[in-house]
């Protein structure tokens, strides 16, 4: 079953931020810009968990949390509340609308994700494999119990076939037994010597550096692809946060008329 998140905040950056961060996850990301649109999404489909933004110019969060209480449908929905520096609401007032955590901005994906997963409870939101489960799940199963009927042959064959006397040695063998027992354990000459006729194995660095060059060139082309897809997915990961917190950063200098 789908988790369905209800989002109310004006920041496109935010906005971009948490689609990213359920982005192959399973959860549907809702948006809202205002409370009006957020109040009547959160009727037409009940969300698992509703995220507010307390710090808007152009909607107040808070009255939205109220006013969201104080429906029947999503009087219990779980709430999640987004504030930052400029936010002036005191904790008595989040605590009032019943909101069970609160995030200030701005914020890592993962802080949030983490957040979300604790509140409405772990298995609402799907997580790829592990390559090692699931290669333990696909590896063959492995039986170590033996075969009765081999088990149970070789144990008929022990009891009715008994093992043969050994056979009596005469005085002259006897005396020549020795020295053939010496010869046999003795190892031979050619095991005991290196064979003369193998050739030296060359380490120069002119022999060695092109194939280590050719191996690295076709390490390099296997990899390179992976690479760059996970620097890729970093990089879109981080940005959002990165860009959010230059705006921040900016809208104080403003304000301070630097």
């Amino acid at each position: 079953m789908t988790t369905k998140l209800l989002l109310l905040d004006e920041s496109l950056l935010v906005q971009r931020v948490v689609e990213l961060a359920y982005r192959d996850k399973g959860v549907d990301v809702q948006i809202a810009e205002n409370a009006d649109e957020a109040l009547e999404m959160a009727e037409n489909a009940a969300p698992d968990i509703v995220v507010a933004s307390l710090d808007m110019e152009h909607s107040d969060g808070l009255d939205f949390c109220r006013r969201l209480r104080e429906k029947p449908d999503s009087s219990q929905v779980p709430l999640l509340v987004l504030t930052s520096t400029r936010t002036s609401v005191s904790d008595e007032e989040i605590q009032e609308v019943g909101a069970i955590a609160n995030i200030e901005k701005p914020f890592k994906p993962v802080v949030f994700t983490d957040e979300v997963e604790r509140i409405i409870g772990p298995g609402h939101i799907a997580s790829k494999p592990e390559p090692e489960a699931q290669a333990v799940s696909d590896s063959p199963e492995i039986r170590t119990e033996e075969s009765p009927s081999s088990s149970g042959d070789a144990i008929e064959e022990s009891e009715e076939t008994p093992a043969a006397p050994a056979a009596e040695k005469t005085p002259e063998e006897m005396e020549t037994a020795p020295a053939e027992t010496e010869s046999a354990e003795s190892p031979g000459e050619e095991d005991e010597q290196p064979s003369s006729s193998r050739a030296p194995l060359a380490l120069d660095s002119e022999t060695l550096a092109p194939v280590i060059e050719k191996h690295l060139e076709e390490a390099v082309e296997k990899i390179a692809p992976t690479l760059l897809r996970h620097i890729e997915d970093a990089v879109v990961k981080q940005l959002p946060y990165i860009v959010e917190k230059i705006v921040i950063r900016e809208i104080e200098k403003i304000k301070r008329g630097e």
